[in-house]
């Protein structure tokens, strides 16, 4: 396991800084459905299921096949099988955010899903 953190302010400026449906629509295609949008869900194996919702004005997705939901670090975390600390950087990285590290517990490497 990785031993690097990022500050609660690096995630807060990641959160603040990525717009979770221009991120989720850079990878699938989206259609609005209301005040939310709705595409084929990463997380199911029916690739014709359109289950997946997200909602501009909460900066949350979810899955309605699964019940995987989340924030788009959360998202990233889980269509990509990375970690805490590698999906922060991801998003950082392609959004021209800086990334500060630590060396409290915290915000840590502490999970990795697998797609």
């Amino acid at each position: 396991m990785n031993n690097k953190y990022v500050t609660k302010d690096t995630v807060l400026r990641v959160k603040g800084g990525v717009e979770i449906v221009d991120h989720i629509q850079s990878q699938i295609p989206l259609r609005r459905d209301g005040d939310s949008l709705r595409g084929t869900s990463p997380f199911c194996e029916d690739a014709r299921n359109e289950s997946l919702v997200v909602h501009p004005q909460r900066q949350r997705f979810e899955c309605e096949a699964t019940g995987i939901s989340g924030d788009v670090i959360e998202f990233e975390m889980r269509s990509n099988g990375l970690e805490f600390v590698e999906a922060v950087e991801m998003l950082a990285l392609s959004h021209e955010i800086y990334v500060e590290y630590g060396a409290r517990r915290g915000f840590e490497n502490r999970r990795r899903f697998s797609r």
